[in-house]
């Protein structure tokens, strides 16, 4: 999908989609299902080789509104596709993300306030999605959103519910839109940034995108290498998945931000930075304005990954520059950050690093990770580390126009078991029972086959004898009639891709070993209906 990039003197360029590969061959199709007659190609490629794939710009959306514009990459194998949305002075690149690794549930980030517009899209995968939009409660200047013939403002819920395979729809307001939370009935893809802006004190503005990964890839340990090449720093944000999430960074004192916020910092120019959260987090690296024709750059929006989702092998195209300036054309950088021990075993286009580029590796603070960057010629490249991952970050600048994306991540689903505050359920009787324990307790009032199941996988034994222990249990409570005891539990809090959460109506993949005795899942949704008072959530979800 390619969000709305708005100047004042409209070039006429095409949307730009690269596709590469590390396969040997593949053969790739690029289609517009909406307009299937519009876009349909077909190219092969080989190992190492990048092709360029021009989509007419009538396919860019416009406005806030609901659209079929979805462009649709399908492959032979394994590729890395990413997208350019590309005006005159007016620029920036995401990384796409393959199907199989989207979420229904996400936090939207945009700058603000933007000179125009901050905005989001979302695009179906799967016939039959419902969404559930809800805006930010108010942070900094007031969301206003009109859809459907309806306005909508901060803490609103925006619902969708018939949001089909290719269906795309874009959100924009001069409000900032961070900290939008986004939740589908199925999987689906968002992108998220700002129509045109300028950030910092400057007025030279550019577009800003970046494809967001789903809540359940998010991660805690992150290292930055800085914008190269520049004296005013970096401007990042940081959204928080998990209430009561502190944040350190490298320097600075800790923060503590809740689920759907953020913090908005600067980081030095000259500061090869950590950071780290007891929950995981979204890191958006934002490029500031350009001030100083001796610093040519402008915004672009870089989604840092998290250092458990490095990967051992980048293939990239650089982008071309949209031409604005006569003889003018981007500087390309890489950026890579890598565990220290393993610097010098990476390759560039088939050749060691360290013998074709004068190489100045930084110190992160805090870590065992160096940080760089190197500059690389207009073209094809592959980076490339045989037995350890690693950053890698592609930046392009030129007068009053910049890019910069992530060139691959990882997306596996390491914040899914993710253990956070405990959920505390209470169960009220007068008289302690003696050999009954909580957890059966807690499943009495809901004695059925489903919670016998679960009771018999959480505590590891069979469904007899979980029958057995629940209608004894059921007896026992019985013949005490109305005396009543009070006794809680606290259980793992854990989101997952279903946003349950830890207690009864499932099973962990991977079992908190100190919680092992009582490991459940249960979303919260189970307790409604259930005999009030019988249950007490105490936790903010």
């Amino acid at each position: 999908m390619y969000m709305d990039n708005v100047v004042e003197n409209p070039s006429g360029f095409p949307l730009e989609l690269y596709v590469t590969t590390s396969k040997p061959n593949v053969s790739v199709n690029v289609i517009a299902p909406g307009y299937p007659l519009v876009v349909s190609l077909t190219d092969s490629l080989t190992a190492g080789t990048v092709k360029q794939f021009n989509i007419p710009k009538e396919l860019r959306q416009v406005e806030t509104g609901l659209e079929r514009k979805a462009i649709l990459v399908e492959a032979t194998d394994d590729v890395v596709v990413y997208g350019v949305n590309k005006e005159l002075f007016s620029n920036d690149a995401f990384l796409a993300y393959p199907t199989d690794t989207l979420g229904m549930e996400y936090f939207t980030v945009s700058y603000a306030p933007p000179t125009t517009n901050c905005e989001f899209g979302i695009v179906g995968v799967v016939d039959g999605t419902s969404l559930e939009i809800t805006f930010p409660s108010p942070s900094g200047t007031p969301v206003q959103v009109s859809y459907g013939g309806v306005n909508y403002g901060n803490g609103d819920k925006l619902t969708v519910p018939s949001f089909n395979r290719s269906h795309t729809l874009q959100i924009r307001s001069q409000g900032d839109l961070t900290g939008t939370f986004i939740k589908a009935t199925n999987p689906v893809a968002v992108f998220s940034g700002n129509v045109r802006t300028a950030v910092g004190e400057s007025e030279s503005r550019d577009h800003l995108v970046e494809q967001i990964p789903p809540i359940r890839s998010w991660g805690t340990e992150f290292v930055t290498v800085p914008i190269p090449r520049r004296t005013v720093g970096d401007l990042f944000r940081i959204i928080a998945s998990v209430n009561n999430t502190a944040v350190t960074i490298s320097g600075m004192p800790e923060m503590t931000i809740d689920r759907g916020e953020f913090v908005q910092v600067n980081i030095s120019s000259t500061m090869y930075a950590s950071i780290r959260a007891t929950r995981p987090i979204l890191v958006m690296q934002i490029v500031y304005s350009q001030f100083d024709p001796d610093e040519p750059a402008d915004p672009a929006m870089i989604t840092v990954p998290p250092t458990d989702q490095f990967a051992q092998e980048y293939s990239f195209l650089t982008p071309v520059y949209s031409g604005g300036v006569t003889g003018g054309d981007y500087t390309h950088l890489f950026l890579l950050a890598i565990r220290e021990e393993d610097r010098n075993g990476l390759w560039l286009d088939g050749q060691p690093l360290n013998s074709t580029h004068t190489v100045n590796w930084n110190r992160i603070s805090g870590t065992n990770f160096v940080g760089t960057w190197v500059n690389v010629s207009g073209g094809a490249h592959t980076v490339y580390h045989p037995n350890a991952t690693f950053m890698g970050l592609l930046y392009g600048t030129a007068d009053r126009e910049t890019y910069g994306f992530p060139v691959g991540m990882r997306l596996a689903d390491i914040a899914v078991n993710y253990t956070t505050p405990a959920v505390t359920v209470t169960t009220v009787t007068t008289e302690a029972p003696s050999t009954v324990t909580a957890c059966t307790a807690a499943l009495v009032e809901i004695s059925d086959f489903n919670m016998a199941l679960a009771f018999a996988i959480a505590v590891g034994v069979n469904l007899l004898t979980a029958c057995l222990l629940i209608i004894a249990t059921y007896k026992w409570r019985q013949a005490v009639g109305e005396n009543k005891f009070e006794e809680t539990m606290e259980i793992p809090y854990r989101p997952d891709s279903n946003g349950t959460i830890g207690g009864v109506g499932g099973v962990t993949t991977q079992p908190d070993p100190d919680h092992i005795d009582r490991n459940w899942l249960m979303n919260a949704d189970d307790f409604e209906g259930h005999e009030k008072g019988s249950y007490d959530i105490n936790s903010r979800l």
